[in-house]
């Protein structure tokens, strides 16, 4: 159990860098994420980016450093040893949860793809089948997301909102890493917002940007 981690850091890490370059690529981050090193032949900036990330994570799980800062109540704990420091476990569950749209999207583009980009499909195989196959799993990830994370969640908060409960609701989302989640989808929204100003001001226009397809 202890190899795994070495072994799987690298694959993360160029991983989250080749999402940077991409996003990069398509305005959504600066343009410093997506420089490629020549020496490298990788990007650098990005990789230094998710190792920026990746001990900011590791401190804040193995320090009780939001507690120093005052944000203790977004890790709380019984265990004086994990009281202020970040729960990655709980928080790694609800990263799947955050990534919903990551699995549902498919099924609403195999669904709509014929009418939107017909030039995309036109020679695709099965290309009949798509909507039914796109439905099918549109039904699939939408069950599956609603009783395995939707559900719970708001099942224990209305119990938690009940008179003579033994947590808060806060707690429990500060806890079980809801609060963590929600604090990242907004922290994404903010940079997506400030990358939609600069496009803007720069006089860059996304909404060509998947207009044709791309050479090979």
């Amino acid at each position: 159990m202890t190899l795994y981690p070495f072994l799987l850091c690298p694959v993360y890490i160029n991983f989250l860098s080749r999402l940077g370059l991409a996003w990069s690529l398509d305005r959504q981050l600066p343009e410093w994420f997506g420089e490629v090193s020549e020496r490298l032949r990788a990007p650098a900036n990005a990789i230094g980016a998710a190792l920026v990330v990746a001990a900011v994570f590791a401190a804040l799980q193995n320090f009780p450093i939001l507690k120093m800062i005052g944000l203790g109540a977004l890790a709380p704990s019984a265990d004086p040893l994990l009281d202020g420091k970040l729960n990655l476990v709980s928080t790694l569950w609800f990263s799947i949860l955050a990534a919903a749209l990551t699995w549902i999207m498919p099924g609403v583009n195999a669904l709509l793809v014929r009418w939107t980009r017909p030039d995309l499909v036109r020679s695709a195989p099965f290309v009949t089948w798509l909507p039914w196959l796109g439905a099918v799993w549109i039904v699939f990830a939408v069950v599956l997301y609603w009783f395995a994370g939707i559900n719970p969640i708001i099942t224990n908060v209305s119990g938690l909102l009940q008179p003579g409960a033994e947590e808060s609701a806060l707690g429990y989302l500060n806890r079980t890493g809801v609060t963590f989640t929600l604090l990242i989808f907004a922290a994404g929204i903010v940079v997506w917002a400030i990358q939609w100003f600069r496009n803007r001001a720069a006089g860059v226009d996304t909404h060509l940007m998947y207009q044709q397809i791309p050479p090979d």
